[in-house]
């Protein structure tokens, strides 16, 4: 039987993003370049289910080029969280 693991986040209060951006969850893990996750836009939901990535000891938000990133845009960093 395969386990599903999903994470869900609550939005509130993200800053204003241009039409052609995008913000993008990141799984930050020791040792590990970060781990491109969900993009979203805030559009007023208040819990987003987004990427699950095993083993992740905080995630981080940034706003990226719509389509997501390869890599973040540390300059654009809005918050991490501990996990």
């Amino acid at each position: 039987m395969k386990i599903v693991r999903e994470n869900y986040i609550q939005i509130r209060k993200l800053p204003l993003i241009a039409d052609n951006e995008v913000f993008q969850l990141w799984s930050l893990k020791d040792g590990v370049n970060p781990i491109p996750l969900s993009t979203f836009r805030g559009d007023g939901t208040d819990i987003i289910p987004v990427d699950f990535e095993n083993g992740t000891g905080t995630y981080a938000i940034t706003i990226e080029p719509s389509g997501g990133s390869l890599t973040p845009n540390l300059t654009k960093l809005i918050c991490t969280v501990g996990v």
